[in-house]
């Protein structure tokens, strides 16, 4: 540019503004000073603005405002720019010896910054218009949160999603529950601020939490806060990947590490944390409940049939059903054996003065007096592996204490629970097959003498009377028996007989006249 031309750029009469605009500035400044850089600067503080807003859910109102008016802002900058670029081009007087393609490319440079504005504007922005706007309002477009609290005081149930406030107001309600014992939740959306806020109060207060349904998104945060957790049967945890936008590499960088810091403060292992960062935003990732519970996320009792017991000094029948209605077993025996929670409810309250193990081993008596029935109706195959199950805890007690042998096959529950642990799970896994199992239509018949001949030539002359009185739960026990040694025998050689031979000892064992 000559010396005639950079004086015809100075003209103090006309604003800055209108100097770009009628192209009397400089093309370097009007590019990249009064264009580029502007427009890049305000495009990433409003991609960090907008995932910071996904993010935490904070400053709701003037960040939605701020979007709102951000956006145009840009487009207006671009265009504004692209004009003062090209005429600037145009200015042939003004920028002798500049080469064609600087001079073409100036233009195409900005044209192409407006055109990924639009793109960008057009994939994060324009769907959310109306949310924004409500947003902008100051009203939560996610709906309010329902916060009960029972009418003893001792439950809180929130269902709905987290949105702005739900903090507060779960806030408000513990400082009015002093008496307040267990926390249930339910919800599929809300803000990651809110979130942490519940997860905090419940954490200082030491509450235990239950998911009562589907349980995602920023829901999990305040599941896992829990003293002790637990998954009512059909509910989930489902952990979700928050999305910083479409195309917006650098912020969802930014938002990826703070999700990976928060999700490794709830526990979840290292390949946990993977997994819910590789799934897309737009789906959820659902754990398995024994992978919960292998990572420590799912408190599990010692003994399938224990449940989180109500403090004994102000239980109520109602605590204890909802209790067991807390264990999928249970509910399972309840669907095959309607009544079963309620009788097992009594008897723990009745039990409750006797301590922790005298309440879980007074239900445990409720399904002791089950199994018979439910042997009685079962296939063939479901009687053998329970009698393969049987023969492992035979074993295992007779070595301890051989009267603690006995008291298992008569169905005492206290015996039961000296039992090792895989062994008491192994029936679990066993117990919660049959009870799914279609009975049997046909009834239950006395062996016919021909059948117990066949029973005394394969196992001995004694074995119908032996198999007869080998199990039976909760049966006056006559002095001597059962025999531990000659029922782990019996047991033994039931896997050495043949199929029919064997199926019929298994109809002397469980079918009760």
């Amino acid at each position: 540019m000559n010396r005639d031309a950079e004086a015809s750029l100075r003209e103090p009469n006309r604003t800055f503004f209108r100097r770009h605009l009628a192209g009397r500035l400089s093309l370097r400044r009007s590019l990249w000073l009064n264009t580029v850089l502007p427009a890049l600067v305000l495009l990433l503080v409003l991609g960090w603005l907008d995932a910071w807003l996904r993010l935490h859910g904070s400053l709701l109102r003037a960040g939605s405002l701020a979007l709102l008016l951000g956006w145009p802002l840009l487009m207006a900058l671009l265009v504004w720019g692209l004009l003062g670029v090209w005429r600037a081009t145009r200015r042939e007087d003004l920028y002798v010896g500049i080469p064609r393609w600087r001079r073409l490319g100036a233009p195409a440079l900005v044209a192409l910054l407006l055109v990924l504005a639009l793109a960008l504007f057009g994939l994060n922005v324009a769907p959310r218009l109306a949310e924004l706007g409500t947003q902008a309002v100051w009203h939560d477009p996610l709906g309010e949160v329902e916060v009960a609290l029972s009418a003893d005081g001792r439950r809180l149930h929130i269902q709905g999603p987290l949105s702005r406030g739900s903090g507060d107001r779960v806030q408000a309600v513990l400082q009015s529950a002093p008496q307040l014992r267990l926390v249930s939740i339910a919800s599929d959306a809300g803000h990651l601020d809110e979130a942490l806020q519940i997860a905090g109060l419940l954490r200082a207060r030491q509450l235990p939490t239950r998911a009562s349904a589907g349980c995602s998104g920023v829901c999990p945060l305040v599941f896992l806060a829990g003293a002790r957790r637990q998954l009512l049967p059909g509910a989930h945890l489902g952990f979700q990947r928050i999305s910083a936008g479409r195309f917006n590499p650098p912020h969802q960088t930014w938002v990826n590490a703070a999700l990976r810091k928060q999700l490794a403060s709830l526990g979840l292992t290292p390949h946990m944390v993977t997994k819910v960062l590789a799934t897309p935003p737009t789906r959820l990732w659902v754990p398995d409940v024994d992978e919960l519970t292998a990572a420590g996320l799912l408190s599990q009792p010692e003994r399938p049939l224990d449940v989180d017991l109500p403090s004994p000094q102000d239980a109520t029948l109602a605590d204890y059903r909802e209790a067991l209605s807390a264990s999928g077993l249970w509910q399972a025996l309840d669907r095959r054996f309607p009544g079963t929670l309620a009788d097992a409810a009594q008897r723990m309250l009745a039990a409750g003065s006797a301590g922790a193990d005298a309440v879980q081993a007074a239900g445990h008596d409720v399904v002791a007096a089950l199994m018979p029935q439910l042997l009685a109706r079962a296939s063939p195959e479901t009687r053998w592996l329970y009698t393969d199950i049987l023969l492992a805890q035979v074993g295992f007690l007779r070595t301890v204490d051989p009267v603690l042998c006995r008291g298992l096959l008569l169905g005492d529950a206290a015996a039961h629970r000296q039992l090792p642990r895989a062994l008491v799970w192994r029936e679990a896994e066993w117990l919660l097959a049959a009870l799914e199992e279609a009975p049997r239509s046909t009834s239950t018949r006395a062996p016919t003498r021909i059948e117990q001949e066949v029973i005394r030539h394969t196992l001995g002359a004694r074995a119908p009377q032996q198999l007869a009185g080998l199990w039976r739960p909760l049966a006056p026990p006559a002095p001597g028996e059962p025999d531990c040694e000659r029922a782990q025998t019996l047991l033994s050689e039931l896997g050495s007989i043949a199929a029919p031979q064997r199926r019929l000892a298994l109809r002397l064992m469980y079918e009760r006249q």
